[in-house]
């Protein structure tokens, strides 16, 4: 869940296993989970990643949308760290700001909606 509420993603191409394996170990997504991964999975794979909890490799995981490039496992932290400064030097951090809120701002709303409710229905 955690890589669906980055901003970019940058992973290893290789045998690594991606994916929401909650339903395979008898735990069910609360709704806010639900959203998040709803927002960044690909429409294609999110039945079989969230409900039937397949785990892909990296670059199963760019096709899903768990991530957004695939690179070797001796490279992944360099360009990580080009892709981070990349932000910083060529984008305005205000008007970047801005456009991930407007972009993601109603899902963001119902994640704490969600929260709330689920928090309610716990009695916390």
């Amino acid at each position: 869940l955690l890589l669906c509420g980055c901003d970019y993603r940058v992973g290893v191409d290789g045998p690594v296993k991606i994916g929401l394996n909650e339903v395979a170990i008898a735990l069910t997504l609360p709704r806010w989970a639900l959203l998040i991964a709803s927002e960044r999975l690909s429409k294609r794979h999110l039945q079989v990643s969230v409900a039937n909890a397949r785990l892909v490799d990296g670059s199963g995981a760019v096709n899903a949308g768990f991530l957004d490039e695939v690179i070797s496992p001796e490279d992944v932290l360099s360009r990580a760290i080009e892709v981070a400064q990349g932000f910083g030097e060529n984008l305005d951090p205000q008007a970047y700001a801005a456009t991930v809120r407007a972009l993601r701002g109603s899902v963001l709303a119902q994640m704490d909606e969600a929260v709330a409710a689920d928090r309610a229905a716990a009695g916390l």
